[in-house]
């Protein structure tokens, strides 16, 4: 993928030094532990020295969506200089890697929706179809164009579906705005200060911070109708398959190509110069 892609590049350079595993996730799914846990997974200054090393890095896709990491990053590895003063200069350099949304969109739809559920159709098993009773009614020997055509939402099934929900949350007052004021906000969430500096510049403030991921799509159901999102395509479609492992990321397939929604909250930490 692109982000490995990047990485290696990076670190195919002779003053670039790899940790010792790309993805360490370290400010999304371990940030209850140390920062010396963290710090482990790079090398030792004696490595730097001893190859005229200046640079290490790591590569976590997981991190872009979460407002909660920049704020981490900020708070753990933020450096002030000689007279105490904060400077950006002192922080890691971030890079942010996206693709065109519609590509993207395409892309997650196959990889976390078509492939997972053609696999359980293909290669089921009686342990899978005692988890998912559905599966009895759907014949089995059937061609991968059949099972796409007959008990595959389609692409656009789900894209209609998540734009209702996102017209309804992103208005302005909505849901997401509310949700998203309410925990990170005032009086004692992660961006209270920036919060507060927008709402006395109301006039020329941008677009309101927004965690769509987080409060747009609501939690999970039951097994027929895993989101409410898709009650409508479920009932009027019952012999297709809608709940596969992946059902985070399939719910969200428009949603996590809103790059502009994610990278509002970074910039507040790391502000352009």
């Amino acid at each position: 993928c692109g982000t490995s892609s990047l990485y290696h590049y990076l670190i195919g350079h002779p003053q670039v030094l790899p940790a010792s595993e790309k993805q360490i996730d370290y400010f999304k799914y371990y940030s209850f532990l140390p920062m010396d846990w963290y710090l482990s997974h790079f090398p030792p200054v004696e490595t730097f020295l001893g190859r005229g090393a200046l640079l290490t890095g790591e590569s976590s896709p997981s991190y872009l969506p979460y407002p909660k990491v920049p704020h981490l990053i900020h708070e753990r590895m933020r450096v002030n200089d000689s007279n105490n003063i904060e400077s950006l200069n002192n922080f890691p350099a971030i890079i942010a890697l996206v693709r065109d949304p519609i590509s993207r969109a395409k892309s997650s739809y196959e990889y976390n929706y078509a492939q997972p559920a053609l696999e359980w159709l293909v290669n089921r098993t009686a342990r899978i179809e005692s988890l998912h009773p559905m599966l009895k009614r759907i014949p089995y020997g059937k061609s991968e164009s059949y099972y796409r055509e007959n008990h595959l939402f389609s692409f656009d099934e789900f894209v209609r579906a998540e734009l209702d929900v996102l017209r309804d949350c992103l208005k302005p007052g909505g849901l997401a705005e509310l949700k998203s004021r309410e925990k990170y906000g005032p009086p004692d969430g992660m961006f209270a200060d920036v919060f507060a500096l927008r709402d006395t510049m109301k006039e020329d403030a941008s677009f309101p911070l927004i965690n769509a991921d987080e409060f747009c799509y609501g939690e999970r159901i039951n097994s027929t109708i895993p989101l409410a999102q898709w009650k409508d395509i479920v009932q009027q479609y019952p012999d297709k398959i809608i709940d596969v492992y992946s059902i985070q990321l399939v719910r969200s397939i428009i949603g996590r190509g809103l790059y502009v929604l994610f990278l509002d909250w970074w910039y507040q930490r790391f502000p352009q110069e």
